[in-house]
């Protein structure tokens, strides 16, 4: 299992400071897999949450779920997208 970000499988790209990034989870692929932000990998104990600019609406795979990653503080260091419940799937 792996994420599809603009039709690419577990993409890498660079998230940079005050940008407003917006995952469309509404996909029924989604069902069961939240995406998540750390500073390591697979490492769910250590999310980024709400405090650090993450906002999760709906539930994956149903209409209109999406979760929202807001990076309008100061932002440096290597950040990765990954499932919180599924290991394996996501990337920097």
């Amino acid at each position: 299992e792996v994420f599809y970000i603009d039709g690419s499988a577990n993409p890498q790209f660079d998230f940079s400071a005050n940008n407003l990034y917006i995952f469309d989870q509404s996909d029924p692929t989604n069902v069961g897999q939240q995406i998540v932000f750390g500073y390591t990998v697979d490492d769910s104990a250590n999310i980024l949450t709400a405090a650090d600019g993450v906002t999760v609406m709906g539930t994956p795979g149903q209409p209109g779920a999406y979760t929202q990653l807001d990076l309008s503080n100061t932002f440096t260091g290597t950040l990765f997208y990954y499932c919180y419940y599924h290991s394996g799937m996501g990337s920097t």
